[in-house]
């Protein structure tokens, strides 16, 4: 038996992984499990529901592309696309829509930022 008896259940819940979203309304952090993706979330701050798949369909993307400034062709090409996620990230309706400037309004944290203050601190200078 591989499961310790002092903690019966455990191997039900070995794999799982916690995601940390904002709210987009309110701008709170919410940890949410792998397994809770599928239910419904209510940010408990602002009461409203989050959704995961903001952008799952063909209008919306268009919508917010154009919305981000990318040319109406390139939103409507790109909202068609039949690829996911992950492949959609490299193309040009992503990169002039959603910017640097964009990205860090977002929440996100700058990865060259980050590298540039581990490997030349501003007391070395």
């Amino acid at each position: 038996m591989t499961t310790p008896q002092h903690c019966p259940g455990f191997e039900q819940f070995r794999h799982l992984e916690s995601f940390i979203c904002r709210c987009p309304n309110c701008g709170k952090k919410i940890e949410i499990f792998s397994d809770e993706f599928d239910k419904k979330h209510i940010c408990k701050e602002c009461g409203k529901e989050i959704d995961f798949k903001q952008w799952r369909k063909t209008r919306t993307k268009v919508r917010r592309l154009i919305k981000l400034g990318t040319s109406k062709r390139t939103a409507i090409l790109t909202a068609l696309s039949r690829k996911g996620y992950w492949r959609l990230a490299r193309t040009l309706a992503t990169h002039t829509g959603m910017t640097n400037k964009w990205l860090q309004e977002q929440g996100l944290i700058s990865i060259k930022e980050q590298w540039v203050r581990i490997h030349y601190p501003a007391t070395a200078r």
